[in-house]
């Protein structure tokens, strides 16, 4: 599967997309820009599955999952957040 790994936190989204390979799949991107860069990256790539982070700077995983749905209703999306409480 062609994957988009899209995290702000760039030392997880480098284990997602090394995880990803292992798995035997192709990350086309690796975005840790934020949620503007998700969508632009998106429109390049046309993955397969995106593995998108919740929360983000600028547009949060929720708000760029209704931007991709938008462009192909049938875009395969997992959320990830790593996200821990104190």
């Amino acid at each position: 599967m062609r994957i988009l790994i899209a995290d702000d936190d760039r030392d997880l989204a480098d284990a997602l997309s090394e995880l990803v390979r292992e798995c035997g799949h192709e990350v086309v991107d690796k975005v840790t820009g934020g949620g503007l860069a998700v969508i632009q990256s998106f429109a390049r790539h046309l993955p397969e599955v995106v593995i998108l982070d919740i929360l983000m700077p600028k547009f949060n995983g929720l708000t760029v999952s209704h931007a991709l749905k938008s462009r192909k209703p049938d875009a395969k999306i997992v959320f990830v957040s790593g996200k821990v409480e104190e």
